[in-house]
């Protein structure tokens, strides 16, 4: 069965955006005594969930931003969890090969443009049968935020790296992603895309969620005595088009499942 079949089960029918993570978790069936990379963790929150399904097996968070890692050693402390670990992300490390029974990633792909090198670089860090659950945006995935975001980029950063529709993350498409997938020497792949929208009580709060993820290339170009009034903007062109209070923001998911063969080449 492919899992994009999991999706016909009602249960799994919800549209609040800290979900998907979970329904991601779910397919990726960490069983106990596994070893479990959890690339891009940020928080930690998920990481400390995949702690407790592979114990007595090993979870390890890594991600780019130390201030994210500080809160996700504090999680996990204040969980007494005793087979978790976080350090910073280095797709140069070595050490990783051929260690991990999943590798795991909710919403940390798309930071990566270069998707080959990283793709091989997951491929390496698993074992043989070892496998790869993963969600990031998917191409043109949110087109009202888009557009509200090209409207607020041309007034504040005209002619910058991200204006004319050109955006600081990976955006991925299923068959160009699966061919990725088989080119890096993964089998069994699955990509699907999924709607999963963001439930905002304010268009404020879509930006704040955005300004923690993936506004930052964006402010990094301003002055931080603007960086209140690009989000207000944005706020601004986000509230034009649902109005005030409450609403569903837009948002489409990649999800991508794949195995590395069980045999060695």
């Amino acid at each position: 069965m492919l899992y994009r079949d999991v999706l016909n089960d009602p249960k799994c029918h919800v549209c609040f955006w800290s979900e998907a993570g979970d329904f991601l978790r779910q397919l990726a069936e960490v069983r106990s005594g596994n070893i479990v990379l959890d690339v891009g963790c940020g928080t930690g929150e998920l990481t400390v969930k995949l702690a407790y399904l592979a114990y007595p097996g090993i979870a390890i968070g890594i991600d780019t931003t130390p201030w994210m890692l500080e809160t996700a050693v504090r999680r996990a402390e204040a969980n007494g969890l005793t087979n978790i670990a976080f350090r910073l992300w280095d797709m140069g490390e070595v050490g990783f090969d051929n260690k991990f029974d999943v590798v795991f990633s909710n919403f940390g792909l798309q930071r990566v443009h270069n998707q080959k090198a990283l793709l091989e670089w997951l491929f390496r860090a698993l074992r043989c049968g070892g496998k790869l659950a993963a969600q990031f945006m998917a191409k043109d995935f949110s087109p009202p935020f888009l557009l509200a975001l090209d409207k607020v980029v041309e007034e504040m950063l005209p002619g910058c790296a991200y204006s004319s529709r050109r955006y600081p993350w990976f955006m991925g498409e299923e068959d160009s992603y699966a061919r990725m997938l088989a080119e890096a020497g993964f089998v069994e792949a699955d990509v699907f895309r999924r709607e999963w929208p963001l439930r905002c009580i304010s268009a404020g709060a879509a930006v704040e969620f955005f300004k923690v993820t993936d506004l930052w290339p964006y402010l990094d170009l301003l002055p931080a005595t603007e960086h209140a009034e690009f989000c207000m903007r944005l706020a601004e062109e986000i509230e034009a088009q649902y109005g005030r209070g409450e609403f569903d923001l837009a948002y489409d998911r990649l999800f991508v499942m794949a195995r590395k063969s069980g045999f060695r080449s």
